[in-house]
């Protein structure tokens, strides 16, 4: 994988599609951010295409190519285990990171989860659908900022909190005249939980699995889904 820093979504995409092998774009931070996954000589070759369109490339040491089609495999082991599985209909909507749209039905959930496996992240695209729905303040729970920063990016005027360890799973956010909804995170592992404050009604959110940035990117991945399980069970039964 690697983090295509200043390049255009739409040359990224047509670079790799023209790159022979499999890459393609795994994560869509924020503007000027894409992140490339795929077989490592696919990923250089790409990598040297956007050098010389003036992008700046920083290679990224992950264990595997998430979201690409070299995930397949997983995605079809994870697809049975997921139909043996309720899925019932959500509370509220939520929003899914491979289309950056609003669902509630059980099975459309159950099939985006099988599909994110294998699809790229529309981090930046789920952001914006957040905001043009009333988002009005995102909290981020856990260690590490990097959440807040790619806001700040996508959208200056998005409102931003950041809560971490115990302290932080046992604050909820409160601004006067504002509603407050905890957010429920639906993804492969939960990285990131938030609550969404709006100021004129409540409007559900979900955050996406945490993007692709640098190399401290998947660093505390244990901790952060301990604390995600923590928080999340803190919602529904306290």
């Amino acid at each position: 994988m690697a983090a295509v820093l200043g390049g255009d979504p739409s040359v990224i995409e047509a670079i790799c599609e023209a790159t022979p092998g499999i890459v393609s774009p795994a994560n869509y931070n924020a503007p000027g951010q894409v992140v490339i996954a795929g077989e490592a000589t696919a990923v250089a070759a790409a990598s040297e295409s956007l050098r010389e369109k003036g992008a700046k490339i920083r290679p990224l040491p992950v264990s595997a190519p998430f979201h690409c089609a070299m995930m397949k495999p997983a995605q079809d082991a994870l697809e049975p285990k997921l139909k043996e599985t309720q899925f019932n209909d959500a509370s509220c909507p939520l929003y899914v990171n491979t289309d950056a749209c609003a669902q509630s039905d059980g099975d459309a959930l159950r099939a985006a989860l099988v599909k994110q496996v294998s699809a790229p992240v529309k981090w930046q695209q789920s952001i914006v659908a957040m905001r043009a729905a009333g988002a009005d303040l995102f909290v981020e729970l856990g260690p590490g900022k990097v959440l807040s920063g790619l806001i700040a990016r996508i959208d200056k005027d998005a409102k931003r909190m950041n809560l971490e360890g115990p302290e932080g799973a046992r604050r909820t956010p409160s601004v006067p005249g504002r509603s407050v909804m905890p957010a429920r995170t639906f993804s492969e592992v939960s990285v990131a939980s938030a609550y969404l404050l709006a100021p004129r009604r409540q409007v559900p959110v979900y955050v996406p699995p945490r993007p692709c940035g640098g190399a401290r990117s998947y660093e505390n991945l244990e901790k952060r889904l301990v604390f995600s399980l923590c928080l999340f069970a803190r919602i529904l039964f306290c």
